[in-house]
């Protein structure tokens, strides 16, 4: 999708308003008209739509709608944008969603695998604890064998 800019044309008054709105609906290019607030928003063209309000001396304010991180949030609750740049919002927020679905599954896998070798040394640790534990029982059995040995050859009196 080429990536153009859109510029909200924002009339001070109706007559300034009527003729850039006649002249607007007659260019190849999207164009979005709020009679209500004076504004029209066109995507590109600005060169063109500049020389007319120059021309017939129109009292029009002009602003690029510039899309990026800090803008988003008021674009999306103006009044005046246009279904283009609505557009291009949704495709940049389905783009960032995307990215964090496959961060968010990387760290997830990620994590499987910590989880995973964590039980697995646990595990380990567990069989060399048992392991050193039946030793040390073991070798209490020989103390207490030797010990009954003794008595039994060295009873106490």
């Amino acid at each position: 999708m080429e990536q153009t800019t859109t510029y909200r044309y924002e009339a001070k008054n109706d007559g300034s308003y009527n003729e850039l709105a006649a002249y607007a609906i007659g260019l190849v290019a999207n164009v979005s008209l709020f009679p209500a607030h004076r504004t029209i928003v066109i995507d590109d063209l600005s060169a063109d739509v500049s020389k007319f309000i120059h021309l017939n001396n129109l009292d029009v304010f002009v602003e690029p709608i510039e899309l990026n991180k800090e803008t988003v949030g008021s674009l999306i609750t103006a009044e005046t944008v246009d279904p283009e740049t609505l557009r291009r919002i949704i495709n940049s927020q389905i783009l960032e969603m995307q990215d964090m679905m496959a961060q968010h599954n990387d760290i997830l896998a990620e994590t499987m695998k910590e989880r995973d070798r964590a039980r697995e040394a646990g595990e380990m640790h567990y069989k060399w604890h048992k392991e050193a534990a039946e030793k040390v029982d073991r070798v209490k059995g020989q103390i207490k064998a030797i010990e009954t040995l003794l008595h039994a050859i060295f009873p106490e009196e």
